[in-house]
């Protein structure tokens, strides 16, 4: 895989961590890797994304899993479901107002008891690891990848490049990670009622229960 491999969990563990629940929504699913082994593993899978070209790329699996395009923000299962998964998205919603708005309408999606289980960038760790390695690349059959990262204040700017010998796509992107207390103060504003995590190299996963 020429670009980095998706935040934690990694697939294997986020199904330990939804065992005994059924229906799970991918909440911000990007190419569906996460939705397909859920689907595999007997979970019924619905992945969100709002990027079109993710979730066209995530449909042409041979999965069990359902794709639509949606935003976080604004949409809702038909019903409410037994647990949600949400890995790194939130890392890329900078403003306190929207911050608390995806953890509410995370919260929205379950079932009471239902299960979040969030995964997010850390702060202190996220400065330390672009500080130390701020420039990224890779390179695989041709395909050469660059990542680039400025840490400026509580905020990550990150420009990357993909290219091949007859194209390119550049793309850029503001992170804010989050803090410990952060994700307490959100997720309990939110509603849920539980609240575990722990960090994980540069990341925070958190199971949260409604």
């Amino acid at each position: 895989m020429i670009v980095p491999s998706p935040a934690a969990p990694q697939p294997e563990e986020a199904a330990r961590l939804l065992a005994g629940r059924r229906s799970i929504v991918d909440a911000g699913c990007g190419t569906g890797r996460h939705s397909a082994f859920l689907a595999s593993r007997g979970f019924s899978v619905t992945g969100v994304d709002a990027s079109a070209s993710m979730i066209e790329v995530a449909r042409a699996r041979e999965s069990d899993a359902e794709f639509v395009v949606g935003d976080l923000s604004s949409w809702r299962p038909p019903s409410p479901v037994d647990g949600v998964l949400c890995r790194g998205v939130l890392n890329e919603v900078t403003e306190d107002e929207d911050r608390q708005q995806a953890l509410d309408s995370l919260f929205q999606m379950l079932r009471p008891g239902g299960l979040l289980v969030l995964s997010v960038r850390e702060i202190e760790k996220a400065r330390v690891r672009y500080g130390r390695e701020p420039v990224v690349t890779r390179s695989e059959g041709g395909v050469f990848f660059r990542s680039e990262a400025r840490v400026l204040g509580d905020v990550v700017a990150v420009e990357e490049t993909i290219s091949s010998e007859d194209a390119r796509a550049d793309f850029r992107f503001d992170m804010r990670p989050w803090s410990l207390s952060e994700v307490d103060d959100r997720a309990a504003a939110a509603g849920f009622t539980r609240i575990e995590r722990r960090i994980e190299g540069d990341r925070i996963v958190a199971a949260c229960i409604r």
